[in-house]
């Protein structure tokens, strides 16, 4: 008899971590969410604040000094939700607004803008895709712990080549992204000769 009840004193206690460990993780996810948000939030505020000095360098003239600004202006970063995804695509749209601006003020070319553009937009529907699979993965595991159940080993996998293949276009995408842009930068910064008048 005694040997029941330590057997069920046994399942009880396993059965009262594992809900204990649930709702600690229901606690403490919200909180990472609103740190990593946090800092997410600081990187684009300095990057927006970086838009206004370049506006000013572009008022008085300083165009050279403008460009290389706009050169650490493209945020790289993995946003931690869907709002920093759009508040990011909209600062770089500030960019190659930036861009226009400065090519039509010393007479150059914005070359590749478009491919530029291009990837900037493919970067962000990459960061919206992979917050999709991270939310998708999150909800069936709460899913499934509140059913006291575990994920199966084949469906886990499935989840981590998907964002492991995002993480592959993201990769290829920055890549991409920092030579096309290094050319844009390059080309904004040399007048266009058929512009130059000489005497």
């Amino acid at each position: 008899m005694a040997l029941i009840h330590f057997i069920i004193g046994i399942i009880l206690l396993g059965v009262g971590v594992y809900f204990v460990i649930y709702l600690c993780r229901l606690m403490i996810a919200p909180l990472l969410d609103i740190r990593l948000g946090s800092k997410g939030s600081s990187k684009l505020k300095k990057a927006m604040q970086k838009i206004e000095k370049i506006d000013e360098l572009i008022a008085e003239g300083k165009a050279q000094e403008a460009i290389k600004l706009l050169q650490r202006s493209i945020m790289y970063d993995v946003a931690p939700n869907a709002k920093q995804v759009l508040l990011i695509k909209e600062h770089h749209q500030n960019v190659l607004s930036r861009c226009l601006v400065i090519s039509e003020e010393v007479s150059s070319k914005a070359e590749n803008l478009a491919d530029v553009e291009r990837l900037l937009m493919e970067r962000g529907e990459l960061l919206l895709l992979r917050l999709k699979a991270q939310e998708s993965f999150k909800s069936l595991e709460n899913k499934r712990l509140q059913a006291g159940k575990h994920i199966p080993a084949w469906s886990k996998d499935d989840f981590q080549r998907k964002i492991a293949e995002i993480k592959a276009e993201l990769a290829r995408n920055q890549s991409d992204l920092e030579q096309a842009s290094a050319e844009l930068f390059k080309s904004l910064g040399t007048p266009n000769s058929d512009n130059i008048v000489y005497h």
